[in-house]
């Protein structure tokens, strides 16, 4: 992983020479996104992110931000850019196919199997196979933070074989502590997606000062941009 104090990204993803990509801290705001645009010549696509599982094809930049919690593009120039304070962003690209997507992993895309659907997508509309794409997960609140409640847990039981990695919490009694980071990370797998290209990246929103955690902050929070693009 490479960082600096504003952007983090993953050197597999670089070395691969047609990727822009990066996991910005709480310092990498929407100034420095548009500066980021405007040197390396991409144009910002953004969601109105719904937690849903609905996924948007992009090939440019839309009026208004779509709704749903996944941009997947073929064309060169768009920067799919993904905002978290908590919740999982996901990272893909296909490098056979030159294929990038963005993904909005909260609880309840995570238990929708969202990621599996995008690769599948991906698969269905351009042939993608799963051992040609690259995975990176950034930063996000880590399992012994994320408490939830039964509500969470059903939602999860009732959308097998997505499955959810849930430990009991030890201190409350009829809580539950989500690890979104290995489940998502075991989406991946199911998905084909081989273990040596899956990266994770950053650490817990949640714990650290350098991000944005709703749990933490409230409606004070402000977002992390997340973000992938190709060069032409």
């Amino acid at each position: 992983m490479s960082n600096t104090p504003d952007l983090m990204t993953v050197p597999r993803f670089e070395s691969a020479g047609f990727l822009v990509h990066g996991f910005g801290t709480r310092i990498f705001d929407r100034g420095r996104m548009a500066a980021f645009s405007t040197t390396h010549g991409f144009r910002p696509v953004l969601l109105n992110q719904v937690h849903s599982d609905r996924i948007r094809l992009v090939d440019e930049v839309p009026d208004t931000p779509p709704d749903g919690d996944a941009l997947v593009t073929a064309r060169p120039s768009l920067l799919l850019v993904i905002r978290t304070a908590d919740c999982l962003p996901i990272l893909l690209t296909d490098t056979r196919r030159r294929l990038a997507a963005a993904v909005h992993c909260g609880w309840r895309g995570t238990s929708l199997g969202l990621v599996s659907r995008v690769i599948r997508f991906l698969r269905e509309r351009w042939d993608s196979r799963a051992a040609d794409i690259l995975a990176a997960m950034g930063p996000c609140i880590q399992g012994d933070c994320y408490e939830v409640g039964e509500d969470v847990r059903r939602a999860f039981d009732r959308a097998k074989p997505t499955g959810g990695c849930f430990r009991d919490h030890p201190g409350r009694p009829g809580k539950f502590l989500l690890d979104l980071r290995e489940t998502n990370h075991r989406q991946l797998l199911r998905a084909g997606v081989p273990d040596d290209r899956i990266f994770r990246v950053g650490g817990c929103t949640h714990c650290g000062e350098e991000f944005f955690s709703f749990r933490r902050d409230s409606h004070r929070a402000g977002r992390l941009i997340n973000m992938i693009g190709m060069r032409f």
